[in-house]
């Protein structure tokens, strides 16, 4: 909600764009973290799991920002020409 007031949205518009994403973000962390969790404790060892965990997270933060976003783009809105396009 935070978020989408600090980037101009207004409160209402916000707190429905965090009801429609919402269910997708925790159903997102649903499906990795058990799966991260079993092979956490019984394939890594103790020496690595942080490193382990801390390379999860960034690959969690890369999928939360890519759901959150849906893909980046508005609606409407086009992405710009890649250089080898032009």
């Amino acid at each position: 909600l935070g978020t989408g007031v600090m980037s101009g949205k207004s409160p209402i518009s916000a707190f429905r764009d965090y009801r429609a994403k919402a269910w997708k973000l925790m159903t997102a962390g649903w499906k990795l973290w058990p799966l991260v969790g079993l092979i956490t404790y019984t394939i890594i060892p103790l020496r690595h799991r942080l490193l382990w965990v801390d390379a999860i997270e960034i690959v969690y933060s890369a999928i939360l920002s890519s759901l959150s976003n849906d893909g980046g783009f508005e609606e409407g809105e086009e992405a710009a020409p890649v250089e080898s396009e032009l």
